[in-house]
């Protein structure tokens, strides 16, 4: 298995809704199949942790030999029925630092409302502005601060 099969470790490609995972009921709980170890499955919580497959030949092979034969429930989804691409916006100002934005694509669980992602292009861009005007102003009152300063 190569680390990007995992859909965390991807970079964000629309492409990918179309891959397949894996969930297993097992206790009352749903976790995603993630590798597996000795011929059985290692499951996760977390939904990003999930081995994702391109083909239907390779997601029916690893039913056959790591699921079928140890008796596990499961359900087969394709990325999109799970999650949702949003855009995702971090401004950081710390004083020590200097600010920076990030600003980027990601799957995220669909019903989830994380803090700083958009689902809308246009409504994400508004707020990038935003932080932008902001980047400027801090970076424009740390030089008039050095105006200011005198050498003794």
């Amino acid at each position: 298995m190569t680390n990007n099969q995992i859909l965390e470790q991807r970079h964000f490609n629309l492409a990918d809704g179309e891959r397949y995972l894996l969930v297993i009921h097992r206790d009352g709980k749903n976790q995603v199949y993630t590798r597996k170890y000795q011929n059985k499955p290692v499951m996760s919580p977390e939904f990003k942790e999930a081995k994702t497959f391109q083909t239907q030949k390779a997601l029916d092979q690893t039913i056959k030999t790591v699921l079928a034969p140890n008796g596990y429930n499961f359900t087969v989804f394709q990325v999109k029925d799970l999650f949702e691409p949003r855009y995702y916006i971090v401004y950081k100002d710390n004083t020590l630092q200097t600010p920076y934005i990030r600003f980027y694509r990601s799957w995220y669980i669909k019903g989830e409302d994380p803090v700083n992602t958009y689902l809308d292009r246009i409504q994400a861009q508004e707020v990038l502005d935003q932080y932008k005007v902001q980047l400027i102003q801090y970076h424009h009152s740390k030089i008039m601060e050095l105006k200011y300063l005198n050498i003794l």
